[in-house]
């Protein structure tokens, strides 16, 4: 399957227009019965303006997407394992006069993760505020290898969990890190989702998840992060 999106942004903002073509091919297959492989990749161009850099840049990013997962259709409980490795371009000098390679989230379709797929995009942590084009967020300059997996003990629970470890793509320069530590390891997190089916339209779910702070959090601004979220869902 071949995509086209396009993003374009005319602010009135001073320095504020961002125009970003995003042309991309993804696909999957079944070689054996129950496993399932597939890849996606993307190129980003286009002009990004902002307030260190007047006159503009020129945007070259790309992403790309491998993964796999197997079904254990014979065996007790029905366990799932997949592997996903996740790569998102990044621009390690935020002054640049020239280039951008920092990849756009666009209009992401999926989060693999609780808390560093929206770390420093809808919150901030103590070494940085919020910026979806920061580089050490979880959208661009990131290289993600998540190990997920589930089982089904009983015909109305499902137990899911993810690991993620995660690590930049683009080491930061002074100007660009901010507080945070030279380097590239950002962390790891473990998430899990339990989902209860009550009846056939009502179902609850727990999701829990812990993200450790890799090295290049600075002391004081590195302690575990959790996060736990109770939902209802009613189908009409």
């Amino acid at each position: 399957e071949a995509y086209y999106f396009g993003k374009f942004d005319d602010s009135s903002a001073t320095n504020g227009q961002l125009n970003v073509n995003t042309y991309g091919l993804r696909g999957s297959l079944e070689p054996v019965e129950n496993l399932t492989i597939g890849a996606e990749g993307a190129l980003q161009n286009g002009r990004h303006t902002d307030t260190l850099n007047a006159q503009g840049m020129s945007i070259k990013a790309y992403a790309y997407d491998l993964y796999g997962k197997y079904k254990f259709t014979d065996v007790q409980w029905t366990p799932t394992l997949g592997v996903e490795w996740l790569s998102l371009s990044g621009e390690k000098n935020g002054s640049t006069t020239s280039t951008w390679n920092g990849w756009d989230v666009m209009y992401r379709g999926k989060f693999d993760t609780a808390i560093r797929d929206f770390q420093n995009v809808y919150y901030a942590t103590a070494a940085r505020a919020t910026a979806a084009l920061g580089q050490d967020t979880g959208v661009s300059n990131q290289n993600s290898l998540l190990i997920t997996g589930s089982i089904v003990p009983t015909e109305d629970v499902t137990v899911q969990g993810t690991y993620g470890h995660f690590w930049l793509n683009e080491n930061l320069d002074a100007a660009t890190r901010g507080a945070l530590k030279s380097g590239t390891e950002v962390g790891d997190e473990l998430d899990l989702l339990l989902t209860y089916d009550y009846t056939e339209d009502v179902s609850f779910g727990l999701l829990t998840g812990w993200f450790f702070p890799g090295k290049i959090f600075p002391s004081g601004q590195d302690d575990v992060a959790t996060d736990v979220v109770g939902t209802m869902k009613v189908v009409f």
